[in-house]
């Protein structure tokens, strides 16, 4: 079975083209931005809230995929891959409700004015090392695991990111201010900002070295750590709050937080499409004859009342033929099994090639008996195909030339439900069947229905012209 996951899932040259293009573009437009960094910028409080429910939303889904993911194939990389996504929607989560003027003047949790700046440094930290650590797991530990060891490998970011809460509110005096007011203070913030900025470069190198961002789960991680990186760098040049920088950083934050995400959505919208290919062609084998390769007794039984059905309300007619092999069990005695099913393959194939309209279909009823239902069809409509199918197998020779009995040849019964009369399945398929029996009473090889309500009329063949009027073809239901 060809393993389709996105951990597997090869990264081709497109792909990498368009990944390398992606991340020209985030580094590029971080660098046209850095000379506005500190340029000032509206206050929009409703940006904060609104931007952190965004991070957290991509963030949190992307680490319950990783997560089903997991679940389904027990790497633990993917599990140390979804620790590091939540680890992040807990941080941006815990950062939003200790944001100043957010939930509460200094925020909530006893937070201080330092609070929300030292959870995105931990936000920022934490992410990179997380990351790396999910390379190193790869790297080191590439068999399946237990979910419970999968789960602590989410678990133990959410005890980090609770034990940051505690420092950053609880012990906030004791960390260095990094802001005064709604900007940075002197000290401090670019050591920090060059610190992490390390981080995210050396968690992208690991990424690199260690799988070579052969798949596309790597290609694309890789991208988003290039925005966490144009992320730190807008922000700490940015000066402060409310800045281009700021503003501009929180995009390239959303913009890393969704790439992964993106590609997850991608591949389960191709996966389902795939699936639904494959139950379409699983129904269609389901409803073809294993021998013949045309439609089967299930087949017919579906859709044959569905179209008696439509006849009915559209008011127009709908002819039946039966098609029985003459003489097949002489055939099969004489030149076997192998030959025979040779033969009926044969013969199902002509059949289905000569049905011009595309709404006609013929299955195999049963043995060597075939069905054709004829939508929309008359009575004289009826004979006439059932005539054009007799002729084509006729022509059919399935054994040496020279040999006795080399030619096939097929009885067929003719019947047909007149517009606007309504009846079921059953009477129709037995006026059919009677119209067999007769065209094998009548010598074989031929056509047979009966005169239009007259069902104790002798045998009808596409012969008998003379005897009955052209709309008197097939049994007709009245």
């Amino acid at each position: 079975m060809t393993d389709n996951s996105l951990i597997s899932l090869t990264a081709t040259r497109r792909h990498r083209l368009f990944a390398n293009f992606v991340m020209a573009a985030l580094l590029g437009s971080a660098l046209a931005l850095l000379p506005f960094a500190r340029l000032p910028m509206p206050h929009m409080e409703a940006f904060v809230p609104m931007h952190a429910t965004a991070v957290f939303a991509t963030e949190a889904l992307t680490a319950y995929l990783l997560w089903t993911q997991f679940v389904l194939r027990r790497d633990p990389y993917l599990a140390a891959l979804s620790g590091a996504y939540a680890f992040t929607a807990a941080n941006v989560t815990l950062q939003l409700l200790v944001f100043p003027g957010v939930f509460a003047p200094e925020g909530l949790f006893g937070a201080g004015a330092q609070s929300a700046v030292w959870l995105w440094v931990t936000w920022h930290v934490g992410t990179p090392l997380l990351l790396t650590l999910a390379v190193a797991v790869r790297a080191r530990h590439p068999g399946p695991v237990s979910v419970a060891r999968g789960a602590s490998l989410v678990a133990l970011p959410l005890v980090l990111t609770l034990v940051s809460l505690a420092v950053v509110t609880q012990r906030a005096s004791a960390l260095p201010a990094l802001l005064a007011g709604d900007g940075f203070a002197r000290t401090h913030p670019a050591g920090i900002g060059v610190a992490i900025g390390l981080l995210g470069c050396g968690a992208w190198l690991a990424l690199v070295v260690v799988t070579r961002l052969r798949t596309l789960l790597d290609l694309w991680l890789s991208v988003a750590l290039c925005a966490g990186v144009a992320d730190v760098c807008l922000s700490l040049t940015g000066g402060g709050r409310f800045s281009v920088g700021w503003y501009g950083a929180r995009v390239y934050a959303l913009v890393g937080s969704g790439t992964v995400l993106a590609v997850l959505i991608w591949k389960v919208s191709r996966m389902y499409a795939a699936l639904e290919e494959a139950n379409a062609k699983l129904h269609e084998y389901a409803m073809l004859d294993g021998l013949t390769g045309i439609f089967n007794r299930r087949y017919f039984d579906e859709r044959y009342p569905a179209e008696l059905a439509r006849a009915a309300q559209d008011r127009r007619p709908l002819s039946l033929l039966l098609i029985d092999v003459d003489r097949f069990k002489h055939y099969n005695d004489q030149w076997g099994h192998l030959r025979g099913d040779e033969c009926l393959t044969s013969v199902a194939r002509t059949l289905k090639d000569a049905l011009l309209r595309p709404q006609d279909f013929v299955a195999r009823y049963g043995g060597e008996e075939f069905v054709v239902v004829l939508p929309d069809c008359d009575e004289v409509a009826a004979l006439n195909t059932g005539e054009a199918l007799r002729t084509a197998v006729e022509l059919l020779v399935l054994a040496p030339a020279s040999a006795p009995n080399s030619h096939i040849t097929v009885s067929i019964g003719a019947a047909t439900l007149a517009a606007g009369n309504p009846s079921d399945a059953d009477r129709l398929l037995a006026a059919a069947d009677a119209a067999l029996y007769r065209a094998k009473a009548a010598g074989r090889n031929c056509v047979s229905g009966t005169a239009r309500s007259d069902t104790s009329a002798a045998p009808r063949t596409v012969d008998d012209d003379a005897r009955y009027p052209a709309s008197g073809g097939a049994a007709s239901l009245l």
